[in-house]
């Protein structure tokens, strides 16, 4: 679980996880390379091999819990 206070953008980042997060409070930005998402308390995102950032221009924390699952980077599950 992380609280979220930036305001400004973090470097984007590529993800070989697949990754839930989970809006427990607060709002905030998933910026993707060709959009930009606004979230809020009781949202859930699912992440499949995405290069994203986070930012938060509400003055507010956005309080915000991640599951990370191994994955491959192209979005699935490596075989066991």
């Amino acid at each position: 679980m992380t609280n979220l206070w930036l305001t400004t953008e973090a470097p984007a980042k590529l993800t070989k996880t697949i990754n839930y997060a989970i809006v427990l409070s607060g709002e905030c930005h998933m910026v993707l390379d060709d959009s930009d998402v606004l979230v809020t308390g009781g949202d859930v995102i699912i992440q499949r091999g995405t290069k994203q950032t986070w930012s938060n221009h509400s003055g507010h924390p956005c309080q915000m819990a991640f599951i990370l699952i191994d994955g491959t980077g192209d979005g699935t599950v490596p075989n066991p």
